[in-house]
């Protein structure tokens, strides 16, 4: 059971964000939703247990049209995240990307693979999940990082590959898979919403890295 008084939420208006502000405000909790810009210093006079940074810049179009922004986004956010909570001694749980391993990984993927992101948003979360990590063992910031796996459910971009395909067969129009042989693994964002909750439980430790999914690989083409 999450007790705690106040929690602060990034990207609460986003896919993932809006199912966690849901699920929180359901248990009671207060939830202050972070609506200015992360990129700089946070300015909050509240005392708060515990963050969830989700705000991020997602898609690769982004940062390749627009690099400075994306970088900036995703990894000063969360410097300035880490200097928050370590002024208001808050937990910190962050959401990172299974796309920080290497490509070369097969079979069960563990949190002690290679990393080798494979484009720019993946590198972009592995440099935050590195100023985490100096934050935890360096500064006393306790942090837990979740690598998500391939989250799905209602409200998802169709950039993303399972409201791709649904949109396309409603609509009727021709069906386009990039990589049809790769494998992947889809996690519901409910699941995905517990194990934030869950995170914000663990008391193991300072830093902390988990894995998020379903544990099985499908191929796209079967989806």
């Amino acid at each position: 059971m999450l007790n705690v008084k106040n929690i602060l939420v990034t990207g609460g208006s986003g896919f993932l964000g809006t199912h966690l502000v849901t699920a929180l405000s359901s248990l009671g909790l207060n939830v202050i939703q972070y609506c200015y810009d992360i990129r700089d210093p946070i300015e909050l006079d509240q005392d708060i247990d515990v963050v969830f940074h989700l705000a991020a810049v997602t898609s690769n179009r982004v940062f390749q049209e627009k690099p400075h922004y994306g970088y900036s986004v995703n990894v000063l956010s969360t410097l300035n995240i880490l200097e928050f909570c370590k002024k208001k001694n808050a937990l910190l749980v962050f959401t990172s990307t299974c796309g920080v391993y290497s490509s070369c990984c097969s079979g069960p993927i563990k949190e002690d693979f290679p990393i080798q992101s494979r484009d720019p948003y993946s590198h972009s979360k592995y440099l935050a999940e590195q100023i985490c990590s100096y934050y935890s063992n360096n500064l006393s910031v306790r942090c837990v990082v979740l690598r998500l796996f391939n989250v799905f459910g209602h409200g998802q971009p169709d950039y993303f590959l399972i409201s791709y395909l649904i949109n396309r067969a409603k609509s009727g129009e021709e069906i386009l898979l990039k990589s049809p042989h790769s494998v992947r693994d889809f996690i519901y964002v409910s699941d995905v919403v517990q194990a934030l909750i869950n995170a914000a439980c663990y008391k193991d430790g300072e830093f902390n890295i988990f894995n998020i999914g379903s544990g099985a690989g499908i191929k796209v083409i079967d989806i």
